[in-house]
């Protein structure tokens, strides 16, 4: 079912965007 390959590569899409937010707090200075 390619149905899954997606909505698994949407939430791994999110999984970055939050780890991306989560390092931008982080590394701001």
């Amino acid at each position: 079912d390619p149905m899954i390959g997606l909505k698994n590569s949407k939430s791994i899409q999110r999984l970055l965007e939050i780890i991306i937010e989560q390092a931008h707090d982080i590394f701001a200075p």
